[in-house]
Formats: structure tokens, C-alpha cells, sequence
């Protein structure tokens, strides 16, 4: 994720827990899940980037002069300890903005809590309609959905002369 595409969203997220913040002074809360443990390295470049946006927009004396907490939680790669993490940072932590994950199932995990919980989530991943679908207003994702992607590809490929083609690729984990 470039920094510019997460500054972007940031600031999306930040807009929108504004909105729902209980007073002026109150720093805006966000509530981060990703994967440290049972994957791969990477998701922590993905926090860390997180974490220096936030620390550049306090540094500029935050948005309308309230500071951002960033609220990390570690799903340890499974879908029910990201549903428990989502609750728990929407009932105790009070965050009022949901972002991160980059797998389908963890995804859908928080989407659901999110969902229910009426809380905005932006997913960094989730190759899965049903991740925005029944929580239009709630649930945005920073990637393509299969639709999408799929479309042109059908396109295209019906205009050319081939008897026989396939796509393969994995929906889920």
C-alpha cells in the first residue's frame, strides 16, 4: 500500500470517526487488526505505515486540533480471535473506525462484528463481495472486488478466438 493510498484512508477513517467522537477534546480512536503471529512479517510494515501516518497528522496538531489514537490489536491469523479483537476494541476500547487485515476470512471476520456493530471498517483486502455487500454504509475495502477485476477480463477474452480458456484463483483461505 503506497503511502499517499494510506494517508488517503486515513484520513477517510479519521472523517468519519469525527463524526461519531463524543466531544471536541476526546482524541478520535482507531481500532487496528492485523496479523502478526501465523503469517508472515509484512503485516507489521502494514502497521508501522499505519502508526507514521498518525503520528504525522498529530504532529500537525492532529484534525481540528484532536489527536489520533491508533489502537492495534494481533489476530494471530484466525477469524475468530479478529471477530473477539473487533468487539472488544468496539466495547472497551470505544474505537470509532475499524481498518486493517489483508485476508478474506479475517475480513470478513471484523466485517461482520463492524456490520452488526454499525462501526466503520476500511479493509486493506477482501476478495469477497459479501465483505461490502450487506454493509454498504458500514464496510469499505481499499481493494477490487471480484466484479470488478472480472469484468474486463470476461470482456475481453470473449472478443478473442479461443475455444476453451480458464481462470483460477482462490476466493478464500
Amino acid at each position: 500500500m503506497t503511502k499517499s493510498l494510506l494517508l488517503a484512508a486515513l484520513l477517510g477513517m479519521v472523517c468519519a470517526a469525527s463524526a461519531q467522537a463524543d466531544t471536541a477534546s476526546d482524541p478520535i480512536k482507531i481500532g487496528g487488526i492485523f496479523s502478526y503471529t501465523g503469517i508472515p512479517s509484512y503485516m507489521i510494515r502494514a502497521q508501522n505505515a499505519a502508526q507514521m501516518a498518525v503520528d504525522e497528522q498529530n504532529a500537525q496538531g492532529g484534525i481540528r486540533g484532536r489527536k489520533i489514537d491508533l489502537i492495534i490489536r494481533d489476530d494471530k491469523y484466525r477469524p475468530d480471535e479478529a471477530s473477539r479483537l473487533t468487539e472488544e476494541l468496539i466495547t472497551r476500547d470505544k474505537v470509532t473506525v475499524l481498518m486493517g487485515q489483508s485476508s478474506t476470512s479475517l475480513a470478513l471476520a471484523i466485517a461482520n462484528v463492524a456490520r452488526q456493530e454499525k462501526v466503520p471498517y476500511f479493509a486493506a483486502w477482501c476478495w469477497e463481495d459479501s465483505c461490502v455487500q450487506a454493509g454498504k454504509d458500514v464496510i469499505f475495502t481499499l481493494d477490487q472486488n471480484p466484479a470488478d477485476t472480472l469484468a474486463p477480463i470476461v470482456q475481453h477474452t470473449a472478443s478473442v478466438p479461443v475455444k476453451r480458456w480458464a481462470l483460477l484463483g482462490g476466493m478464500r483461505e
